[in-house]
């Protein structure tokens, strides 16, 4: 690894001097964690919600989309000391793993949502003893 560089690094032992790695990391990592539609880029960054009601799972799962849209933009500046070929390795994982998601919305789209059936009053019928059936009375 110490004579097997490429590009602008000869040694992949040594961390990116002009840190190109480092930013192209974070910005893959975003790529990764970004929705696909616009109403998940609308809901994940603040904007009008098309959703009536939020529910509670709904809220922790936005918290936890957004915390970890942090930590992808933080990656990056907290490894700029790393060697470059950790961040090779972590861009390529990190791309291939874009493009097979990409990929795979384009080749299986998820079907469309079917709206909820609306409530109803249940109607319960209870179990009724069934009388035994009397021979018809001769008279």
């Amino acid at each position: 690894m110490a004579t097997g560089g490429c590009l602008w690094f000869p040694d992949l032992m040594v961390a990116d001097p002009y840190h190109i790695l480092p930013v192209a990391l974070s910005a893959i990592l975003v790529l990764n964690m970004l929705p696909r539609s616009q109403a998940g880029l609308r809901l994940l960054l603040g904007g009008e919600d098309t959703q009536p009601a939020k529910a509670v799972g709904v809220k922790w799962r936005m918290r936890l989309q957004r915390a970890l849209l942090m930590v992808a933009v933080f990656v990056g500046p907290a490894t700029m000391d790393l060697p470059a070929a950790l961040h090779l390795y972590w861009i390529a994982s990190a791309t291939v793993t874009w493009a097979q998601t990409a990929i795979i919305w384009r080749l299986m789209p998820l079907p469309k949502t079917v709206a909820p059936a609306k409530k109803s009053e249940l109607n319960f019928v209870m179990p009724r003893r069934e009388e035994p059936k009397r021979p018809p009375m001769e008279g």
